[in-house]
């Protein structure tokens, strides 16, 4: 009874960590790792006192800001306030905004790592790189030692998921401006000064973060450049256009990131968290994952919620009942992910 007491207490205190943002004291420390002739930047969030009651290696998702990016730090804040290790690593093709389905490798690497030095290891993930970490807990070398994995807003078919994207004019800007990034060269041809504007947008959020820097760059490009640069970051119906010309490109990258083939193998018990309201993958994504999960007779939770949207979560109080959906979905995690 007590162990199942303490769940729901560290699950309730991560998500007010989380709505508060403060944070128990931890011990952060980057840590360079070399792993099969690489080396990575790993940083770690442990707690002050004692061993962790488990590890968790988080995966950050695409932004600039990698694994420092602020979402991210307050899960790992959160989640060592409650007595957990948490691993973050950075790596260079999610943090260009790159799909590549390669770097399922990388996670695979950096998980077998961890478990070497501190045993089974739990998983986390948004959106994409929550597909990854789905994909990388199926591995038969590791799968028995994947503690627990979680995912935040994740997607099951990669193309139908492009595809949704490319047709809705409402989509979200900057998710559009990554596809175009992955695919659109070929629309650019011999124009690289384009496609420098584009991936700038993406680091920039198309100005949101650094306004300076994209107006900087803009004011280099002849006039033509600047007008296809602006229509392609700013007109979502001239990006739709574009996306069209290279759908066949978009369709072979989402059959790429397709993780349908991954599930079978995974034995470690899921959370599925998807914001009910999320415009960049929809929720019917991990409905389906979780069908899919529960067909092979897997141990997977599903939890649709109006607090999270893509990569952002808070706590309305007034919704009791989502609250209590929310502890008993963390608690679960929780008490998988405890050693």
């Amino acid at each position: 009874m007590i162990p199942i007491v303490q769940n729901y207490s560290s699950s309730l205190k991560v998500l007010l960590s989380l709505q508060s943002s403060r944070f128990p004291e931890c011990d952060f420390r980057e840590n360079k790792w070399q792993i099969s002739g690489r080396e990575y930047i790993v940083d770690s969030y442990f707690p002050l006192n004692g061993k962790p009651r488990g590890v968790i290696l988080g995966v950050h998702g695409m932004t600039p800001y990698a694994q420092r990016d602020e979402r991210l730090v307050s899960i790992a804040k959160a989640f060592a306030g409650v007595g957990f290790g948490f691993l973050m690593p950075e790596i260079p093709d999610i943090k260009n905004a790159f799909f590549n389905p390669e770097n399922i490798k990388d996670i695979h690497d950096i998980l077998a790592h961890s478990i070497s030095l501190y045993g089974k290891t739990a998983l986390f993930g948004p959106s994409f790189s929550g597909g990854m970490a789905l994909a990388v807990a199926s591995f038969a070398d590791v799968r028995d030692s994947v503690s627990a994995v979680m995912t935040i807003g994740t997607y099951s078919d990669g193309q139908k998921v492009l595809n949704n994207l490319i047709e809705n004019p409402d989509a979200d800007p900057y998710a559009m401006l990554i596809i175009i990034k992955n695919v659109g060269q070929d629309f650019f041809g011999n124009n690289p000064r384009v496609w420098k504007a584009v991936d700038l947008a993406v680091k920039t959020d198309t100005g949101k973060r650094d306004p300076i820097a994209l107006k900087e760059y803009m004011d280099t490009l002849s006039p033509e450049e600047r007008q296809i640069s602006e229509k392609i970051i700013y007109d979502p119906l001239y990006r739709i256009r574009i996306l069209r010309q290279v759908k066949g490109t978009t369709d072979e990258l989402g059959k790429k990131l397709d993780i349908h083939q991954y599930l079978e193998g995974i034995v470690a018990p899921t959370l599925l968290l998807h914001g009910s309201h999320d415009r960049v993958i929809e929720p019917s994504q991990s409905v389906e994952v979780f069908h899919k999960m529960k067909q092979r007779k897997k141990n997977v939770r599903l939890l649709l919620t109006p607090f999270v949207s893509h990569g952002d979560s808070g706590i309305n109080l007034s919704k009791v009942k989502e609250i209590l959906d929310m502890v008993d979905g963390f608690k679960f995690f929780i008490q998988h992910a405890s050693l």
